[in-house]
Formats: structure tokens, sequence, C-alpha cells
């Protein structure tokens, strides 16, 4: 009831992330995850890397997400090099909103605003 007609925003890194995770996952199941593989906090545990983490979140939660995200690191390219990752994550469901934007020292922002797949779970 508390996020009820509102809109919460995290910006930041990878905890942030998992932190936004873990609320929808809290949403949608009544519950907080748990640490069996596959873990939300821990996306090396998904088979067939980032991509596929970030498709199996939104089936997670029911496609009331929609993750604008896209990593593909090069070999050799610093870790965290923005120009190959973006991640921004929308959640809807009922009267809740909630993004997550993926923020770090020396990231440019990137993502889309309503792009075509928005409320698609594209």
């Amino acid at each position: 009831e508390c996020l009820a007609d509102r809109h919460l925003v995290f910006i930041g890194d990878s905890l942030s992330r998992f932190q936004y995770l873990s609320l929808l996952f809290f949403l949608e199941y009544d519950r907080w995850p748990d640490d069996r593989p596959p873990t939300l906090c821990n996306p090396a545990t998904w088979i067939g890397g980032w991509n596929r983490f970030f498709q199996n979140n939104t089936e997670l939660f029911h496609h009331h997400e929609d993750c604008d995200c896209f990593r593909n690191k090069p070999p050799g390219a610093p870790v965290h090099f923005s120009k190959y990752l973006f991640e921004v994550r929308y959640y809807r469901h009922a009267r809740i909103a909630i993004t997550y934007i993926l923020w770090n020292k020396g990231f440019n922002l990137h993502g889309h605003w309503r792009w075509k797949g928005w409320g698609k779970g594209e």
C-alpha cells in the first residue's frame, strides 16, 4: 500500500540492481528471494549469460517488468566501459511503478524512454 500511486526509482550500480530485483520479487511473491541457484543476486548462476539473465528476470516477474538491457563487452574492454552495456528496467503492476537505471562513476546513462517493446514484455 505504501507504494501505491508512487514511482520509486533506483539509480546505481549492481547493489542497487539487486535491491530493486529483491523488492520486485517480494511484490510478486509476497516473500523475499532465497539464495538457491539460479538466484536474482548472482547473474553467474543463470545459464546463458547476461542477456539470458535479463530475459529470465522479465519472465520471473510475469512480464510486469520490461528490461531495456544490453551487455556485450568485448574481451579486453574495461569492466565498467559503458559503451558496451546499459540496463534500464521498468516495473509496472497494479498501482505501483518502479524503475532501475544502471549508473556508476564514468558511465553515461543509456537506454530508451518508452521504446517499441514497452508493455509487451520485449
